[in-house]
């Protein structure tokens, strides 16, 4: 059994530190401070506290590690085995990750060094990748660019979500991770070939808003998937002389092919109702729209939302 000093911040990190506590000693959680978030600034734990507070378990939160002393200082007093990080959010110095006695372990969420960075999951669905995983890795003071411990691939469905497939990675690094552990002593790290390496974007508020007659439909449901649940993608729309846009919750891409222009029932150009289908035209086909949320109203079913527009 390990004495283990655990970092993480959101639900990803969850099922490994729940399965950390149950096969080694949880000595220390350290997570992000709480925010405030929403209309209200309601004022958030990370659910990494919550979690651990709930399980008994001692909870320091830091705004940046690197710099806070006392905590450094009390790193070094407990002289942890390991460090374990999933999705922590912050970059430990190299004084911190000198601190344990065995090295630092990250569960990474993709197949490294593909997808290095802070968001491989909606990357992978934005590229359109067939498949991901989990790598555990010796952390450095590189990005994610430490030698791979274990690996574990698995498919990404059409029906993946961010959301989905979070809870789906974030169980298979907890499993993953207590594999590792327990073989560690005959695990011989690998290298990591930085010529295959590829970087994840920062997820930009530029990526909400898509262009319908620049897109093509595959890109446009990528990106609503990947941003899943939060934030929304949206569209632009003249009604009513003004623009509004229009967030989709949920939708389908239809090839062009699949439909008969000829009977469609074109409003605009741009948004059609054809066979009790709410649809938008996009580069390469249409966009069918299930759930929608105009502007400065509630999410309704998209059939709802087209009765009561006037065009």
């Amino acid at each position: 059994m390990y004495k283990i000093v655990f970092f993480g911040t959101p639900e990803y990190a969850i099922p490994s530190l729940e399965l950390l506590r149950k096969h080694h000693k949880i000595i220390l959680v350290i997570t992000q401070p709480d925010k405030a978030t929403g209309r209200g600034q309601k004022i958030i734990a990370p659910l990494v506290k919550t979690f651990a507070l709930t399980n008994n378990l001692e909870v320091r939160q830091s705004i940046k590690i690197s710099q806070d002393l006392t905590l450094i200082d009390e790193l070094k007093y407990l002289k942890p085995d390991f460090f374990v990080t999933a999705a922590f959010g912050q970059i430990l110095s190299s004084e911190i990750l000198e601190v344990p006695k065995f090295g630092t372990l990250n569960v990474h969420a993709s197949l490294l060094p593909k997808w290095r960075g802070a968001s491989p999951i909606q990357s992978a669905i934005l590229n359109g990748d067939k498949e991901t995983g989990i790598t555990i890795m010796l952390t450095n003071q590189g990005l994610d660019t430490g030698d791979i411990l274990k690996q574990k691939k698995i498919l990404i469905e059409d029906t993946d979500d961010n959301e989905i497939l979070t809870k789906k990675l974030s169980q298979l690094g907890a499993d993953l991770l207590i594999e590792t552990l327990d073989n560690y002593e005959n695990i011989s790290p690998i290298v990591q070939d930085n010529s295959q390496a590829t970087y994840a974007k920062k997820i930009t508020k530029e990526l909400r808003f898509i262009d319908l007659e620049k897109e093509t439909g595959e890109t446009i449901i990528r990106r609503l998937r990947a941003l899943s649940p939060s934030p929304k993608i949206s569209f632009s729309l003249e009604l009513n002389k003004k623009i509004s846009l229009i967030k989709i919750i949920s939708a389908e891409f239809l090839k062009e092919k699949s439909i008969d222009s000829n009977l469609l029932d074109i409003n605009n150009n741009k948004i059609f109702k054809f066979n009790n289908n709410i649809l938008v035209k996009c580069k390469d086909g249409f966009i069918k729209l299930i759930k929608v949320q105009p502007q400065d109203k509630n999410i309704m079913n998209a059939e709802d939302w087209f009765r009561g527009i006037k065009f």
